[in-house]
């Protein structure tokens, strides 16, 4: 409400509280004429952000998440930069509860479809809906786009895969209007997810399929798809090891032996280039070709993540 251009629109989405959130939302809602409530039965995020934008009306959309906020200056600089036949995105300042904030910017500038394409996944902020602006007219050219229900945790990944079909353009800005929070372990990126996996599998299959329509064939999108892909490996060894949540050894081994004996997964470790040590550390272990070693590393690992967090946290910095 602070935001210096009033034509703004703002949609809350109740999506079946269970709190004082929706008297919350009814009091904003009483004080300004620009807030509009949708009330629901809880679907997850992807339902509601479809709730939302269902009752949008506006030339363009973007998605703030709950514990998010924007530069005072959002929506006029939105309207200054925004296209309705491309995609805009904005960098962004993290601002960690423990670690203090760190602005994360790129190189302004508008480039081609598949460049932008390869460099937002290469940062790994591709897969994200609340750093774009994004044209109505472009999700709502037939057939419409929405977020796909229970396909979280790449929802936005699948939006934005057809969203880029559409456009012939992305401007990048260099300077943040977004504030990213990072409070923790209580987000949706750290929940348990038992099929974990099988999404992330899907969630590969369609990224090499997204390549594949775009056309971005050369070695640097080769590179570029094989940090994609590896990252949706790496992010579900963590979840085999939640405290609460444990995965058994042999359930473990499995996973390991399936990655070890895929000629696909092999071919993008040849083809990973990155600063990423984690990925790096990934690759070392994944050299030794033993699902027992790469169980006995990530156990001790996230052992110590999860029971020694000052611990794990300190290595982190120091040696990746």
């Amino acid at each position: 409400m602070s935001q210096t251009d009033e034509s703004i629109t703002v949609i809350l989405v109740n999506d079946g509280s269970t709190d004082k959130s929706l008297d919350i939302c009814r009091e904003y809602e009483l004080k300004y004429g620009n807030v509009k409530i949708v009330d629901k039965e809880n679907g997850g995020l992807s339902s509601a952000r479809n709730a939302g934008l269902n009752a949008s009306k506006s030339e363009f959309v973007v998605f703030v998440d709950s514990d998010d906020y924007v530069a005072d200056d959002y929506v006029e600089w939105i309207k200054q930069n925004a296209d309705k036949n491309s995609l805009a995105v904005c960098s962004y300042v993290i601002k960690h509860i423990k670690f203090g904030e760190s602005v994360v910017a790129h190189k302004d500038g508008e480039f081609s479809v598949q460049e932008a394409f390869c460099s937002l996944q290469n940062l790994g902020l591709f897969n994200v809906a609340w750093n774009k602006i994004y044209s109505r007219a472009l999700i709502e050219k037939g057939p419409q786009i929405r977020f796909q229900e229970g396909k979280e945790p790449a929802e936005d990944l699948l939006f934005n895969c057809e969203y880029f079909k559409r456009i012939d353009k992305v401007k990048i800005f260099e300077e943040p209007h977004y504030f990213y929070m990072r409070n923790g372990e209580d987000s949706l990126a750290n929940t348990y997810r038992k099929d974990l996996w099988t999404k992330n599998k899907f969630f590969i299959k369609t990224i090499e399929k997204t390549y594949k329509d775009l056309k971005v064939a050369d070695s640097d999108g080769i590179k570029s798809l094989s940090l994609s892909v590896l990252n949706y490996v790496h992010s579900a060894i963590p979840n085999m090891y939640r405290k609460k949540h444990k995965f058994k050894k042999q359930e473990r081994r499995e996973f390991y032996n399936e990655i070890i004996n895929s000629e696909r997964i092999s071919f993008y470790f040849d083809n990973l280039e990155t600063d990423n040590k984690l990925l790096n550390n990934l690759k070392r272990v994944y050299r030794t070709e033993s699902a027992v070693k790469m169980d006995r590393y990530y156990s001790f690992l996230m052992f110590v993540r999860n029971n020694f967090s000052w611990l794990y946290n300190l290595i982190r910095r120091v040696k990746g």
